[in-house]
């Protein structure tokens, strides 16, 4: 079945958990997210595309970018724009709430 259409029916059955997406077992529903890239990122990128996220360099020299993540295509849209500027994606971490991350700002 479609990925819209699943949605569709979801939205019908359950309509309290409609914007939750699930792919290949796999749920992204507004959770906070650390995307860690490597080498700096520029200025303008962090003010136009990663507005709402903290973004911080470690010592290592990767860059650790963490904000809300409302669905999966917004995770998708960014992993899609860092590879179409050919940044490096080193991991992509969801972050609970209780977590102690030590790049998380609270």
């Amino acid at each position: 079945m479609a990925a819209r259409a699943m949605l569709e029916s979801c939205r019908l059955r359950e309509p309290e958990r409609c914007g939750r997406i699930v792919s290949k077992g796999v749920t992204v529903h507004d959770q906070t997210v650390e995307i860690v890239v490597s080498g700096p990122l520029s200025p303008d990128l962090v003010v136009t595309a990663l507005e709402g996220f903290t973004v911080t360099t470690d010592a290592q020299g990767r860059t650790h970018v963490v904000g809300p993540v409302p669905d999966q295509a917004r995770l998708i849209g960014l992993l899609a724009m860092f590879d179409g500027l050919h940044i490096a994606v080193i991991s992509v971490n969801p972050i609970d709430d209780g977590d102690s991350h030590p790049h998380r700002v609270t």
